[in-house]
C-alpha cells in the first residue's frame, strides 16, 4: 500500500499522491489544526506545520482561521505566531 493511501493528512509528503496535479504545492490547501503527514525525513513544510499546529494548541496562534499552502509555507522567511496565511474566502491556484 502507498503511504498516500494511508495518509490522513490533507497535504501528503507522498509526491506520488499528486501525480495529476503538478501544481499541487500551490494548489492543496492545510489549515492549522488538520493532521500533518508523518512521512519522513520530514520536509522544511512539514516542520512548520507541526509547530502552527503547537501554537494553536497553546492558544497563540494569532490567525488560526487562515490556510496554508506549501508554497505558502516555504515562501515565509520566518516563522512566528503571527504569521498569516492564506484567506478561505479567496480563490487558491
Amino acid at each position: 500500500m502507498k503511504h498516500f493511501e494511508m495518509c490522513d493528512a490533507p497535504i501528503c509528503a507522498d509526491r506520488e499522491a499528486y501525480e495529476n496535479n503538478p501544481n499541487w504545492q500551490k494548489t492543496v490547501s492545510w489549515h492549522p489544526g488538520e493532521a500533518v503527514c508523518g512521512m519522513k525525513p520530514y520536509a522544511k513544510w512539514q516542520k512548520r506545520q507541526t509547530k502552527i499546529n503547537r501554537w494553536l494548541l497553546a492558544g497563540k496562534l494569532k490567525y488560526p482561521e487562515l490556510f496554508f499552502t506549501v508554497e505558502t509555507l516555504l515562501r515565509k522567511k520566518l516563522l512566528y505566531r503571527g504569521i498569516k496565511g492564506d484567506n478561505p474566502d479567496a480563490e487558491i491556484g
